[in-house]
């Protein structure tokens, strides 16, 4: 087993640090492609915390148990930054990929358990054994790379899990590579003016990306209501927290059996309540009260 030693401690880190050209890097780097990851990637802490809360979103539930001081050993802001970036990353690679992996990496001090860390694991190609599985990758220089992990120390995340296929978003990002900037000098040929082309475009788009509610960051369009665009951002917000349900359940469903191996007990906790935001939306579409009062109980915290 390939270990690391850091200040008295060895750890059982075996990934090595990669950078793989992500799966169809072309819709990625399209208009539409690159916002709507940003957006479905972005910060969770950030999104559904109050702003004087965004450091507190995360905590571990019982405050005084053993986790407490196994994820915080590396890094005591561990709760307030590094898992909102590693959430990101694996939110990341799951919409690309499908399917992503994180390595869970132990420290030890003379045999007692010390750390416990999370690397989230950018890769090409996954071989799973019944004990263990092998990556390959491809490093910041090229080269091909690969190394072997036990399954225990594995964390593994799968669309399929929440009922999807994994080409989903692959299919979604395609379509969205298409919705380019007019072509000024056509448009002028052709007597169709941009606001009406940028309109249609908006709206074909929405109809592409379904039932994520992501709204292309337009507060206003000719075919669309006002009334339609604050639904679908609440909708939206459903949309992130049943990600961030799933990938911390995953998180800590391999913290439980690490805890049965090394005897400790815990969980990572947050506390998200958009129950008012759907109450508002109920309040909205009876008619109780208007957009602007929507839109306030909507972006109060920010």
């Amino acid at each position: 087993m390939r270990t690391m030693k850091s200040k008295g401690l060895v750890y059982t880190r075996k990934s090595v640090f990669t950078q793989s050209k992500p799966n169809n890097s072309k819709y990625l780097n399209s208009l539409y492609g690159g916002i709507f990851i940003e957006d479905m990637c972005s910060d969770f802490a950030i999104r559904f915390a109050p702003a004087y809360q965004s450091r507190n979103f995360f905590t571990v539930n019982p405050n005084d148990s053993k986790l407490k001081s196994f994820l915080e050993y590396k890094t005591h802001q561990f709760l307030q930054y590094e898992l909102s970036k590693q959430l990101s990353q694996n939110m990341y690679n799951l919409l690309v990929n499908g399917v992503c992996y994180a390595e869970i990496v132990l420290g030890f001090e003379e045999k007692e358990l010390k750390s416990i860390s999370f690397v989230p694991l950018n890769i090409n190609k996954c071989v799973k054994k019944r004990y263990e599985s092998k990556f390959y990758a491809i490093d910041h220089r090229g080269n091909k790379v690969s190394w072997i992990l036990p399954n225990n120390l594995i964390v593994k995340f799968d669309l399929k899990d929440l009922g999807m296929k994994r080409w989903h978003f692959r299919k979604m990002l395609k379509g969205l590579s298409r919705k380019k900037l007019p072509d000024f000098e056509w448009q002028q040929k052709m007597g169709i003016s941009i606001s009406d082309y940028d309109n249609r475009q908006v709206l074909n788009a929405l109809k592409l990306v379904g039932d994520t509610y992501w709204n292309l960051r337009k507060s206003s369009n000719e075919y669309t209501t006002d009334i339609y665009l604050l639904y679908r951002d609440v909708k939206h917000k459903a949309y992130r927290l049943k990600f961030l349900d799933y990938l911390i359940s995953k998180y800590n469903n391999a913290l439980e059996n690490l805890g049965l191996e090394y005897d400790f007990t815990g969980e990572i906790a947050y506390c998200v309540d958009i129950k008012n935001h759907v109450n508002a939306l109920k309040r909205l579409l009876s008619g109780e009260i208007n957009c602007e009062e929507m839109g306030k109980c909507l972006f109060k915290y920010h």
